[in-house]
């Protein structure tokens, strides 16, 4: 298991630094020069625009990523394998420029459909025309992570990232173009990466459809439509109700208290991106299941201690990162952490549900959590504005995480200390609450209390056996050694 481990930690390094600093740019480096260019409202529009992107990805993707992830490893010959990764990619890209085109030529109807605000129409042009393009970028980006090229996934996501920023502050601080130049910059930038994404894979993909791999694909893939569509209800329908409810400013609050929690979810996609592929090729291994147990374990004791650290600190975080119009959303802050820290044991469960077949299972407890956020969102949004529905997002979360958790159990149970996670998760709860409400006084002083309430969770995880010290080192000392061997004059 220890070898399993270190292959695990090494390519979570590779691939965490590479998503990380991908998003370190895009997502928080920028955010400085929005929130000083844009007010609150237009910030507001820009993340509508942007949140809509993610849903039609997640639409045109299809849960394909995870099917492609499943049946890659399979025995088969280069020609065969070439075929299958060239069948996604143009199903991937196919039907969504076959949607997103004319949908693009109607934007100014359907903004004021979804929206009610005609207006938008302009923004919604660019966020549509860029679709096909970001979905061709992320084919690219994966299909390097799943096949193992590290560096070149390194190299790819890092420079895309890089340009993308370059363009964005041209745009919007030199140029003045507004929300439209920040959403072009995403077009102009991802046209010309999915040119070069495409001529790097150029050898592993066949320009043509094989329909039974596609019927193959499909089948495991197609449940993962409406469980995609239901994570975005879970994760950006409140967007849509604040907006309805409160307007663009309060939009744009909640969007700046929402690049907090980006930064937990930087740690848990630098996870996850290692991890899938990793998982699916430990599937046959004779202590895959204890490993599941184990990694699960040590996931959720870090990311609930990267969660209290954030939640304390979101103030310091927002008033650093933005200007004085947007702190008033740090109270919402530990909400979304929280519920990025569940968004991670998706990835735990999906694994064993999608080795066995059984997908469709998935989409009725995800379709089902949906609606339960939905619920909460419509009913919360109104009287209790951001709180209300930060609270419908964690809570859909946690509905999701126990549905699921308790369907793999039935279809491929692993060894989770379950008993041990839900005591960690009630202590960093009230630990990071109690720092979210640290009042506003003096600067040393609040530091003072808030890195007193981190140290106390940390101090607490030993005797309380949240973690282990065996554990502690083993992921110390495989981390040190990654770590080593990536410096100059190391082997």
């Amino acid at each position: 298991m220890r070898a399993q481990l270190k292959s695990l930690t090494r390519n979570t390094l590779v691939y965490g630094l590479g998503q990380t600093l991908g998003r370190l740019v895009t997502k928080v480096a920028l955010i400085p020069v929005l929130t000083r260019v844009f007010v609150p409202a237009q910030f507001g529009a820009w993340d509508l625009m942007t949140s809509l992107a993610t849903v039609l990805q997640i639409l045109f993707i299809s849960g394909l990523d995870g099917a492609l992830n499943r049946f890659l490893y399979e025995p088969q010959t280069d020609e065969e394998r070439r075929r299958l990764v060239g069948t996604a990619l143009l199903w991937r890209t196919g039907w969504s420029v076959a949607v997103c085109l004319p949908a693009a030529l109607a934007s100014g109807w359907l903004a004021g459909h979804l929206y009610g605000d005609a207006t938008l129409g302009r923004y919604l042009r660019v966020a549509l025309l860029g679709v096909p393009c970001t979905l061709t970028v992320m084919f690219v980006a994966d299909f390097l992570r799943m096949s193992f090229r590290p560096w070149a996934f390194l190299a790819f996501t890092v420079s895309s990232s890089l340009v993308y920023a370059g363009l964005t502050i041209y745009l919007v601080a030199f140029r003045r173009v507004g929300v439209t130049g920040a959403l072009g910059a995403q077009l102009l930038t991802d046209a010309g990466f999915s040119v070069v994404g495409l001529l790097l894979i150029r050898s592993a993909v066949s320009a043509r459809i094989r329909l039974s791999m596609l019927k193959e694909l499909l089948m495991v893939a197609l449940p993962f439509l409406p469980i995609g569509l239901s994570y975005w209800v879970i994760q950006f329908a409140d967007r849509v109700f604040l907006q309805k409810f409160w307007g663009y400013h309060e939009v744009g609050l909640y969007g700046a208290a929402a690049r907090v929690a980006l930064i937990m979810s930087f740690g848990v996609q630098a996870f996850t991106l290692a991890w899938g592929p990793f998982a699916f090729s430990q599937t046959r291994a004779d202590n895959v299941r204890s490993l599941f147990g184990r990694v699960f374990g040590l996931y959720m004791w870090a990311a609930a201690t990267m969660g209290v650290l954030l939640s304390c600190f979101a103030r310091e975080i927002l008033g650093l990162g933005t200007t004085r119009a947007y702190v008033a959303g740090q109270g919402v802050a530990p909400l979304l952490i929280f519920a990025a820290l569940l968004n991670g044991t998706y990835y735990f469960f999906v694994i064993g549900i999608t080795y066995v077949k059984r997908t469709a299972l998935m989409a009725v407890v995800l379709v089902s959590t949906a609606l339960l956020t939905l619920a909460l969102n419509y009913a919360w949004a109104g009287p209790y504005g951001m709180y209300g529905v930060g609270a419908a997002t964690l809570l859909g979360y946690a509905a999701t995480t126990v549905a699921l958790g308790m369907l793999s159990q039935r279809l491929f149970p692993c060894p989770y200390p379950i008993l041990r996670t839900c005591l960690l998760l009630v202590l960093a709860g009230g630990v990071a609450a109690g720092g979210a409400a640290v009042p506003a006084i003096a600067l040393l002083p609040r530091l003072g209390i808030k890195a007193g309430l981190c140290l106390l969770f940390l101090g607490a995880s030993l005797p309380l056996g949240l973690v282990s010290a065996a554990d502690l080192r083993t992921v110390g000392s495989m981390i040190a050694g990654r770590v080593r061997s990536v410096l100059p004059g190391e082997a």
